[in-house]
């Protein structure tokens, strides 16, 4: 944890130092032992980490990270170090930040203010650097001068271009200080505290004493007050102080303002991100972690302990809590049965041939014809698959799925479908979960993700096969019209084009004259096809077949008609799609541009991006953020989209 001061912290400290100077005016700090101690230690991929961190150093002695030795069990270990810094830092501890809050009234004036500036100044140099420093000024009304920063050099500039004049707002100031560390200016979780500086009492604040109190108590964040050559009646600034837990302190010179900074300073730790290699022969031991490391002539020495994982390396589920590799684990497990349980009837199961008897069966008069053949899979896989069926007749999707599956030309049945949609969900599960970490977000996002997948590849097949049926059909109908210009009947025609035609034209008018031989009309068969492939043009044609075998005619020309139609049609399309072409590429574009820039970011700034989910504004803004993409999507989809 943080070494910041909680209620008393900086505040006793400085309290001690000036209560033993207040009658001379100068002040000389207690020297403090320095120490090291261990925190965060962890053993993962092979490694340990920890934070060094160190307290009780002079002012302007660093730790050296050149200087670091580390031991495991006694055995010295190739270590690394590097100062921790802000958001950078990798450690396990709270970030800290401070924020001094700077009397530049017109009673400041002088050498006052100059004091003030210089004393401000060298407390933010000795903090160490991960420590996140801002600066508040006030007079007659307070301004942020400068946000909580690391750096050290714009809290200086910001110093040095203060000015005194005007009244005392210190009601104001304070909870401007308040305001700023509440609002985004200080990391989640940090560490927060208020430095106050003023020489007098409060003249022109616009809020109360009372507010200010009630919002120091609702923010449980240590104040201290320091009183600058302050000689009037203190109970305000000590109701300040009392009601956030902090402390009053006192200077009456530059020497003892200077030295009760400088001893605050010292009191925040300073800390090293170390990184040691675990050597093979520990692996699987708890062992004691030795770390040395040199500051301002001395050598400080931190021990503690970690527990180190088995030599067998887990790769990224070492990464997951143990439920979820169980979770991993159940999902993993339930594909493979799933695509076992799939692979058996579709791989050894029954052959073509009695394939083709089992269907031919159910025409059959005899008793036994009234069950369907079963497959000759095992029972467990048979099983399954009887449960998935009557599961999906249940709902009543039985038939639309086929329609679908049919569409697509997918060889597949429904229960089988269905299982393999299944195995893709539980697949895509158990991937969410190891690059998330939580099934309770991997595995809905997984099967949200699968069943939706699933629906989109087969949306995406049947309009291709549809589209290719649609580029087919016109060739198909000119061969037809020359067979029957030849003297075949249209039945013939049509057998005699589709044994040589393409696919998927010649199947599914293959499938209709199969139709026929059981006695369905021909143009009903046609109907049903121009039904199934969504095909206007096919619906067209077998109206004209019917008006034609009604009120007679020459079905021939009528067809070459019907072709000249579709192909001066398709040619307006295919010019109107080139004409579109830029526009349909700006659309994908756009749409994409901001899912993916959102994806990356995620994948690779997560700490950037985590107040998206993790704050009701996030999720909000996310939410209309969808809701925009989906709206400028569709507009852009009707902007590009002639009908033809």
């Amino acid at each position: 944890m943080s070494r910041l001061p909680r209620r008393a912290g900086a505040g006793a400290l400085l309290l001690t130092v000036l209560s033993a100077t207040a009658a001379s005016g100068t002040a000389t700090a207690a020297d403090p032992q320095p120490s090291g101690r261990l925190a965060a230690v962890r053993a993962e991929h092979g490694q340990v980490r920890f934070v060094f961190a160190a307290t009780g150093l002079s002012g302007g002695t660093t730790l050296d990270p050149a200087s670091l030795r580390v031991t495991l069990d006694g055995t010295p270990v190739e270590a690394t170090a590097r100062a921790a810094a802000g958001a950078a830092s990798t450690t396990a501890l709270p970030p800290r930040t401070v924020l001094v809050v700077l009397d530049t009234s017109g009673s400041m004036a002088g050498g006052g203010l100059e004091t003030a500036r210089q004393a401000a100044t060298d407390f933010a140099r000795l903090l160490p650097a991960d420590v996140r420093v801002g600066l508040v000024t006030f007079a007659g009304r307070p301004r942020l001068a400068v946000a909580p920063t690391t750096d050290r050099g714009a809290v200086a500039a910001a110093l040095a271009a203060t000015r005194a004049a005007g009244g005392t707002a210190l009601y104001d100031a304070v909870s401007t200080g308040l305001t700023t560390l509440d609002r985004g200016h200080a990391p989640a979780g940090s560490v927060r505290h208020l430095v106050v500086l003023s020489d007098g009492k409060d003249t022109a604040s616009r809020g109360s004493l009372d507010s200010v109190l009630s919002r120091l108590r609702a923010a449980r964040m240590p104040v201290d007050v320091v009183a600058f050559r302050f000689a009037g009646d203190r109970t305000t600034l000590s109701r300040l102080a009392a009601a956030s837990g902090g402390s009053v302190l006192s200077a009456t010179d530059r020497r003892g303002l200077t030295t009760a900074f400088t001893a605050a300073a010292e009191d925040f730790d300073q800390r090293l991100d170390v990184t040691a290699p675990v050597p093979a022969d520990l692996a699987g031991r708890q062992v004691r972690v030795e770390a040395r490391v040199a500051a301002g002539g001395r050598v400080l020495l931190a021990t503690g302990t970690v527990s180190l994982p088995s030599t067998v390396d887990l790769g990224w589920l070492s990464n997951l809590d143990g439920w979820a590799v169980r979770v991993v684990a159940g999902l993993v497990f339930a594909g493979l049965l799933g695509l076992g349980l799939l692979a058996v009837p579709l791989v050894g199961g029954t052959s073509e041939r009695q394939r083709r008897l089992g269907q031919l069966e159910l025409y059959r008069l005899s008793p036994e014809a009234a069950a369907p053949r079963q497959g000759t899979g095992s029972p467990l896989a048979r099983a399954t698959l009887a449960w998935i069926e009557r599961m999906v007749t249940a709902r009543g999707i039985q038939q639309a799925v086929e329609t679908d599956l049919d569409r697509a030309g997918v060889a597949l049945r429904v229960q089988e479908w269905m299982l393999l949609r299944g195995c893709g969900c539980a697949a895509l599960a158990a991937i969410l979960v190891v690059v998330t970490g939580s099934p309770l977000l991997g595995v809905p996002a997984g099967v949200a993700l699968g069943w939706l997948g699933s629906r989109v590849f087969l949306a995406v097949r049947a309009s291709r096969r549809c589209a290719a049926f649609a580029a087919g059909l016109p060739d198909l109908l000119q061969l037809v019209a020359g067979s029957l210009k030849s003297g075949f009947s249209l039945p013939q025609a049509l057998d005699t084009v589709v044994r040589d035609g393409s696919q998927p034209v010649a199947g599914e008018v293959s499938r209709a004259l199969a139709g026929t031989r059981l006695g369905v009309e021909l143009e009903d068969g046609l109907e049903s096809v121009a039904e199934r492939m969504r095909s206007r043009d096919l619906s067209w044609t077998v109206m004209a077949i019917r008006i034609q075998r009604t009120v007679g005619g020459n079905l021939a020309e009528v067809l070459l008609t019907t072709v000249h139609t579709m192909r001066e049609r398709a040619q307006v399309h295919r010019q109107v799609r080139a004409l579109t072409a830029e526009g349909r590429l700006s659309a994908y574009i756009l749409v994409a541009l901001p899912v993916g820039i959102g994806g990356f970011l995620f994948l690779t700034r997560p700490d950037y991006m985590r107040p998206l989910v993790s704050e009701p504004m996030g999720l909000v803004m996310l939410a209309v953020a969808g809701v925009l993409v989906g709206l400028g999507s569709l507009w852009l989809s009707r902007l590009v989209k002639v009908e033809v």
